[in-house]
């Protein structure tokens, strides 16, 4: 029988090492709008965090559905109740602050139409930069994981191993219209980028775990080699989010990360650490909340006095992670739980 208490301990540890990486990759880019000789300089590979992500999203997504059987719509509204109430308190927060205070932000504008689609999770080209993002930015991400919650669920009316099936060859054929059929159409566009096959190679992942797959620690740790090598390969050469060799410059050494973490785990070399765990479980409130929170910090310590250097970078990103535990804490677990209340009849255990 699987030992998964251990392997939902390693992964919530890539859950945290994940939202750091974006964490970073924001607050080095939005530094030079405070410092401009730090003008040029970026952690873009830090943005590859949300790609750990979605390979994390899609192995959970056959975890959950090959552990306990839930209906199509039970499936949904449990992932529903996890992710959305945080996310759109956060972005009616932040859609107020930019009303308020606009001269705190440098990266949107607020407009209704903007704001609507947000909160409906539906792409939308933002008026700022005229990037497919929503008012919030960090939200994009959402927008494809509500996309992939709504596949799976519509293929669990199949069994296990053509849900996956099907939910491959979906996000297969969407891949290839966008190459055969190339458009501006923002929702078109956005869901045929190649990015949405890192849930496939998560769920890839799950599939040959349950299959009865397993690597031996030296295998585990060459896979961990494998994708640090992939990550310090992927910043000399980093393709722009929409890039279409995002999946194979990002996706592969995330899907090497989680395999190797996984398997490392299931080889007995791992040991759960109780603060990590609690950083992971805060995973999702840091990479929801630091967005809003880095461009106010930093002009605080403008305003200080302070000048740029590790010191004041390690000052901001503690102020995000513990501003992030804060939320998670006092805010995202007590929301959720009242969301989910009345749904009595929905396991929720295992997230």
């Amino acid at each position: 029988m699987l030992d998964w208490l251990l392997v939902f301990y390693n992964l919530q540890y890539l859950r945290f090492f994940a939202a750091g990486m974006v964490v970073l990759h924001h607050q080095i880019g939005m530094s030079a709008q405070y410092w401009p000789q730090l003008d040029g300089y970026q952690f873009l590979t830090g943005a590859a965090g949300v790609d750990i992500f979605f390979v994390i999203s899609g192995f959970i997504m056959v975890f959950i559905s090959e552990k306990r059987e839930s209906s199509p719509l039970g499936f949904f509204q449990n992932r529903v109740t996890r992710v959305a109430p945080p996310y759109l308190a956060v972005t009616i927060i932040f859609g107020a602050a930019l009303l308020l205070f606009p001269s705190l932000f440098h990266v949107s504008s607020f407009s209704l139409p903007h704001f609507l689609s947000s909160i409906l999770f539906f792409p939308y080209r933002n008026p700022y930069d005229h990037e497919i993002t929503p008012l919030y930015a960090p939200g994009w991400t959402l927008n494809y994981e509500f996309f992939f919650y709504s596949i799976f669920a519509l293929a669990m009316a199949f069994n296990h191993k053509k849900r996956v099936l099907i939910v491959s060859l979906i996000f297969g054929f969407l891949v290839l219209v966008g190459f055969i059929f190339p458009t501006d159409v923002s929702a078109i566009n956005f869901y045929t980028n190649t990015i949405v096959l890192e849930f496939v190679l998560g769920m890839a992942i799950g599939v040959a775990t349950f299959s009865g797959v397993r690597l031996s620690a030296p295998q585990a740790g060459a896979l961990l080699i494998i994708a640090l090598v992939g990550f310090a390969f992927a910043s000399l050469h980093t393709p722009v989010r929409t890039s279409d060799w995002r999946v194979f410059v990002w996706g592969l050494p995330a899907a090497a990360l989680v395999a190797g973490a996984i398997h490392f785990e299931f080889a007995g070399k791992s040991r759960p650490v109780v603060w990590l765990k609690t950083l992971g479980d805060a995973s999702y409130a840091i990479y929801i909340t630091h967005f809003m929170l880095v461009g106010p910090f930093l002009q605080i310590f403008k305003l200080i006095g302070f000048n740029f250097s590790i010191i004041q970078m390690g000052n901001c990103f503690t102020l995000c992670i513990a501003s992030g535990l804060l939320f998670h804490f006092w805010f995202e677990k007590p929301l959720i739980a009242f969301f989910r209340r009345p749904v009595l009849s929905i396991q929720h255990s295992a997230e």
